[in-house]
């Protein structure tokens, strides 16, 4: 019988940062991973140097030195967060990034994240606003946004689960959002987790709230979200087939779609929020604030995946 391959995840570690408490948290979220995945974890780090011209002026030899001295922080910073688990850690990689572009530095870890064949990227962000974020948190929400390879994300708001039992999968019932769904339930099965699959009814316009109190528009809703709630149980079928239990939760009421979402995953507190990043007309909404929100606001891992078509 042949034997199933391991799982490739790179571990993205700023080596920079300094911040042992989120290191900590992403190291948790792997061994928690390695219980019932076979993996092997080889931790990542983008170096971009001080000065982008350091080489050309002649100074190769302080970019050399600057390198390794980051190197001695990655590998002191990995002793001081070891996994506990048996998994197999490999030699950490370095990535040099010779510019000060966020793009560039995410674009030279999605392209070795496939290269490696990794099937996971952890990635920690502290999830601030301003400047922090525009160095930390905007280097996470660019590799969330670029990364074919799913990115699984810790914030300083993050509590690591002691397991995953419950997943919450926000979805706007696509074909490709249950494409994600489909990958998302061999993970659900091996951990023993139920999904909630959440459905926020859209809502035209914030206008369009006025006219809740008219019988005609009030019918519709009503009848829209027992269409959805229909739509929502082929998801449940599906789970089914798998050996998963999950329920579906349309959301009627008049909120937004990111702060419903983070409204209901602060109520329920999933173990894990998997979030479809590219599907439906509301793409743009579901990458950008949705994302943001989550993992800015509520208190659990957040996993963020492609859909097929665009892998």
């Amino acid at each position: 019988m042949a034997t199933k391959p391991r799982v490739k995840i790179l571990w993205a570690v700023d080596a920079l940062s300094g911040d042992l408490q989120m290191l900590k948290k992403t190291a948790k979220l792997l061994d928690l991973m390695s219980r019932k995945v076979d993996c092997e974890v080889e931790p990542v780090c983008v170096f971009t140097p001080p000065n982008p011209y350091l080489e050309r002026r002649g100074l190769s030899n302080l970019l050399r030195q600057t390198e390794e001295e980051v190197k001695k922080r990655l590998d002191g910073m990995l002793a001081k967060a070891p996994l506990k688990s048996p998994v197999v850690v490999a030699e950490p990689h370095f990535i040099s990034q010779p510019t000060f572009s966020v793009r560039q530095a995410v674009t030279k870890l999605s392209d070795y994240a496939r290269e490696c064949g990794a099937e996971l990227i952890v990635a920690s962000s502290h999830a601030r606003s301003g400047l922090s974020r525009a160095l930390m948190g905007s280097f996470v929400e660019t590799l969330v946004h670029l990364s074919a390879v799913p990115v699984l994300v810790a914030t300083t708001n993050t509590r690591t689960p002691t397991a995953f039992k419950n997943i919450l999968f926000p979805s706007d019932l696509s074909d490709e959002s249950r494409a994600v769904f489909a990958r998302l339930l061999p993970f659900a099965k091996a951990f023993g987790s139920t999904v909630t699959i959440y459905h926020k009814l859209q809502w035209a316009t914030d206008y369009v709230a006025l006219f809740t109190s008219v019988p005609l528009y009030s019918q519709y809703v009503e009848e829209d979200g027992k269409a959805r709630a229909a739509r929502g149980e082929e998801f449940v079928s599906l789970a089914k087939v798998e050996g998963v239990k999950a329920t579906v939760v349309v959301d009627k009421k008049g909120d937004g779609i990111a702060d419903a979402i983070a409204k209901y995953a602060k109520k329920t507190h999933p173990s894990l929020v998997a979030l479809t990043s590219d599907t439906g007309p509301v793409a743009s909404v579901l990458l950008g604030s949705i994302t943001r929100a989550i993992m800015r606001k509520v208190p659990s891992p957040v996993w963020v995946l492609k859909s097929p078509k665009n892998v």
